[in-house]
Protein backbone atom coordinates (compact mmCIF):
# COMPACT_ATOMS: atom_id res chain seq x y z
CA UNK A 1 0.00 0.00 0.00
CA UNK A 2 2.84 2.30 1.01
CA UNK A 3 4.33 2.34 -2.85
CA UNK A 4 0.73 3.02 -4.17
CA UNK A 5 0.73 6.41 -1.81
CA UNK A 6 4.09 7.17 -3.02
CA UNK A 7 3.17 7.33 -6.43
CA UNK A 8 -0.13 9.32 -5.51
CA UNK A 9 2.33 11.91 -3.79
CA UNK A 10 3.81 12.79 -6.28
CA UNK A 11 1.58 11.80 -10.05
CA UNK A 12 -1.55 13.24 -8.09
CA UNK A 13 -0.92 16.85 -6.89
CA UNK A 14 -4.60 17.73 -6.94
CA UNK A 15 -5.54 14.62 -5.16
CA UNK A 16 -8.22 12.95 -7.72
CA UNK A 17 -7.11 9.29 -6.49
CA UNK A 18 -9.13 8.22 -2.92
CA UNK A 19 -6.37 6.97 -1.40
CA UNK A 20 -6.95 7.83 2.27
CA UNK A 21 -4.53 7.37 5.16
CA UNK A 22 -7.07 5.36 6.88
CA UNK A 23 -7.77 3.60 3.62
CA UNK A 24 -8.28 -0.57 4.74
CA UNK A 25 -5.44 -2.68 3.48
CA UNK A 26 -7.18 -4.38 0.63
CA UNK A 27 -5.20 -2.35 -2.57
CA UNK A 28 -7.13 -4.81 -4.94
CA UNK A 29 -10.20 -2.66 -4.46
CA UNK A 30 -8.49 0.66 -4.71
CA UNK A 31 -9.50 2.42 -8.06
CA UNK A 32 -7.13 1.46 -11.08
CA UNK A 33 -5.83 -1.62 -9.35
CA UNK A 34 -6.89 -5.17 -10.35
CA UNK A 35 -5.01 -8.30 -8.61
CA UNK A 36 -4.98 -11.94 -9.46
CA UNK A 37 -4.40 -14.77 -6.84
CA UNK A 38 -3.55 -11.49 -4.39
CA UNK A 39 -1.01 -9.32 -7.06
CA UNK A 40 -1.58 -6.64 -8.99
CA UNK A 41 -1.94 -7.96 -12.43
CA UNK A 42 -3.09 -3.87 -13.78
CA UNK A 43 -3.12 -0.98 -12.97
CA UNK A 44 -5.21 1.59 -15.33
CA UNK A 45 -5.75 5.52 -14.50
CA UNK A 46 -7.02 6.49 -17.53
CA UNK A 47 -8.11 10.08 -17.62
CA UNK A 48 -8.03 11.07 -13.88
CA UNK A 49 -6.67 14.11 -14.18
CA UNK A 50 -3.13 13.08 -12.70
CA UNK A 51 -0.82 15.93 -12.94
CA UNK A 52 2.73 15.43 -11.51
CA UNK A 53 5.54 12.87 -12.11
CA UNK A 54 6.04 9.03 -12.40
CA UNK A 55 8.02 9.02 -9.29
CA UNK A 56 10.81 6.24 -9.60
CA UNK A 57 11.41 3.24 -7.69
CA UNK A 58 7.28 2.95 -7.23
CA UNK A 59 4.97 0.87 -9.40
CA UNK A 60 8.02 -0.88 -9.78
CA UNK A 61 8.10 -2.90 -7.37
CA UNK A 62 4.51 -4.81 -8.58
CA UNK A 63 6.72 -7.11 -10.71
CA UNK A 64 3.67 -9.21 -11.60
CA UNK A 65 1.78 -6.00 -13.44
CA UNK A 66 0.58 -7.48 -16.77
CA UNK A 67 -0.60 -3.95 -17.98
CA UNK A 68 -0.06 -0.53 -16.87
CA UNK A 69 -2.04 2.47 -18.39
CA UNK A 70 -1.39 5.93 -17.58
CA UNK A 71 -3.00 7.48 -20.37
CA UNK A 72 -4.82 11.04 -21.15
CA UNK A 73 -3.09 12.82 -17.66
CA UNK A 74 -1.00 16.02 -17.37
CA UNK A 75 2.18 13.93 -16.30
CA UNK A 76 5.55 15.62 -16.74
CA UNK A 77 9.37 14.89 -16.40
CA UNK A 78 10.77 11.69 -17.32
CA UNK A 79 9.98 8.26 -17.19
CA UNK A 80 11.49 6.38 -14.33
CA UNK A 81 13.71 2.86 -15.02
CA UNK A 82 10.68 0.00 -15.62
CA UNK A 83 13.21 -2.42 -16.19
CA UNK A 84 11.83 -4.50 -12.91
CA UNK A 85 8.62 -5.08 -14.79
CA UNK A 86 9.62 -7.62 -16.44
CA UNK A 87 5.95 -9.43 -16.51
CA UNK A 88 4.39 -6.46 -18.54
CA UNK A 89 2.46 -6.69 -21.77
CA UNK A 90 0.92 -3.40 -22.34
CA UNK A 91 2.14 -0.26 -21.80
CA UNK A 92 0.26 3.48 -22.21
CA UNK A 93 1.64 6.25 -21.26
CA UNK A 94 0.27 8.54 -24.24
CA UNK A 95 -1.33 11.78 -23.81
CA UNK A 96 0.61 13.04 -21.04
CA UNK A 97 3.15 15.77 -21.17
CA UNK A 98 6.09 13.39 -20.25
CA UNK A 99 9.70 14.33 -21.82
CA UNK A 100 13.45 13.23 -21.62
CA UNK A 101 14.59 10.45 -24.25
CA UNK A 102 13.24 7.18 -25.19
CA UNK A 103 13.45 5.06 -21.39
CA UNK A 104 16.08 2.88 -22.15
CA UNK A 105 14.49 0.41 -19.54
CA UNK A 106 11.70 -0.47 -22.10
CA UNK A 107 14.21 -2.22 -23.89
CA UNK A 108 14.66 -4.97 -21.14
CA UNK A 109 10.47 -5.53 -21.47
CA UNK A 110 10.51 -8.59 -23.60
CA UNK A 111 7.06 -9.27 -22.95
CA UNK A 112 5.79 -6.13 -24.40
CA UNK A 113 2.97 -6.41 -27.02
CA UNK A 114 1.80 -3.11 -26.75
CA UNK A 115 3.59 0.19 -25.98
CA UNK A 116 2.16 3.74 -26.49
CA UNK A 117 4.50 6.89 -25.55
CA UNK A 118 2.41 8.70 -28.35
CA UNK A 119 1.23 12.19 -27.81
CA UNK A 120 4.17 13.79 -25.32
CA UNK A 121 7.23 15.88 -25.58
CA UNK A 122 9.83 12.89 -25.81
CA UNK A 123 12.72 13.68 -27.68
CA UNK A 124 16.12 12.32 -29.10
CA UNK A 125 16.48 9.30 -31.42
CA UNK A 126 14.37 6.09 -31.39
CA UNK A 127 16.49 3.87 -30.29
CA UNK A 128 18.02 1.25 -32.88
CA UNK A 129 18.02 -2.05 -30.59
CA UNK A 130 14.01 -1.29 -30.40
CA UNK A 131 14.04 -4.33 -32.76
CA UNK A 132 15.06 -6.70 -29.18
CA UNK A 133 10.85 -6.57 -28.59
CA UNK A 134 10.58 -8.76 -30.83
CA UNK A 135 6.63 -9.52 -29.89
CA UNK A 136 5.06 -5.86 -30.48
CA UNK A 137 2.40 -5.41 -32.31
CA UNK A 138 1.61 -2.62 -31.26
CA UNK A 139 3.83 0.69 -31.32
CA UNK A 140 2.77 4.02 -31.29
CA UNK A 141 5.74 7.21 -30.66
CA UNK A 142 3.66 9.57 -32.86
CA UNK A 143 3.46 13.47 -32.25
CA UNK A 144 6.67 13.78 -30.11
CA UNK A 145 9.61 15.33 -30.83
CA UNK A 146 11.82 12.43 -31.82
CA UNK A 147 14.41 13.02 -34.39
CA UNK A 148 17.27 11.06 -36.44
CA UNK A 149 16.22 7.80 -38.47
CA UNK A 150 13.65 5.28 -38.20
CA UNK A 151 15.33 1.78 -36.89
CA UNK A 152 15.48 -1.13 -39.17
CA UNK A 153 12.46 -3.04 -37.30
CA UNK A 154 11.56 -6.54 -38.10
CA UNK A 155 9.20 -7.55 -35.82
CA UNK A 156 6.80 -9.48 -37.50
CA UNK A 157 3.97 -9.07 -35.51
CA UNK A 158 3.66 -5.42 -36.02
CA UNK A 159 0.25 -4.79 -36.99
CA UNK A 160 -0.12 -0.96 -35.47
CA UNK A 161 2.82 1.45 -36.30
CA UNK A 162 2.66 4.97 -35.67
CA UNK A 163 5.70 7.66 -35.50
CA UNK A 164 4.20 10.37 -37.23
CA UNK A 165 4.28 14.12 -36.23
CA UNK A 166 8.23 13.56 -35.26
CA UNK A 167 11.42 14.94 -36.49
CA UNK A 168 12.38 12.12 -38.09
CA UNK A 169 14.90 12.44 -41.13
CA UNK A 170 16.89 10.91 -43.64
CA UNK A 171 15.01 6.95 -45.82
CA UNK A 172 12.88 4.68 -44.08
CA UNK A 173 14.48 1.42 -43.85
CA UNK A 174 13.01 -0.93 -46.36
CA UNK A 175 12.31 -4.27 -44.15
CA UNK A 176 9.04 -6.54 -44.52
CA UNK A 177 7.83 -4.77 -41.50
CA UNK A 178 7.86 -1.37 -42.53
CA UNK A 179 7.37 -2.07 -45.88
CA UNK A 180 3.48 -3.28 -44.79
CA UNK A 181 2.65 0.05 -43.32
CA UNK A 182 1.07 3.25 -45.60
CA UNK A 183 2.35 6.93 -45.77
CA UNK A 184 0.14 7.44 -42.68
CA UNK A 185 1.93 6.13 -40.59
CA UNK A 186 5.38 8.47 -41.47
CA UNK A 187 3.39 11.82 -41.89
CA UNK A 188 4.56 14.84 -41.06
CA UNK A 189 8.16 14.31 -40.60
CA UNK A 190 9.47 16.66 -43.36
CA UNK A 191 12.89 14.89 -43.27
CA UNK A 192 11.75 11.61 -43.84
CA UNK A 193 12.53 9.72 -47.40
CA UNK A 194 12.72 6.88 -49.28
CA UNK A 195 10.69 3.66 -51.26
CA UNK A 196 8.66 2.98 -48.71
CA UNK A 197 7.07 6.43 -48.51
Amino acid sequence: TTLFRSFKSKADLDNHLLYAIHERFDYCSWQGVKCGQGRVVRYVLQGFGLRGQFPPDTLTHLDQLRVLSLKNNSLTGPIPDLSPLLNLKSLFLDHNSFSATFPPSLLSLHRLLILDLSHNNFTGPIPSDLTVLDRLNYLRLDSNRFNGSIPPLNQTALAIFNVSNNNLTGPVPVTPTLKKFTISSFLWNPGLCGDVI
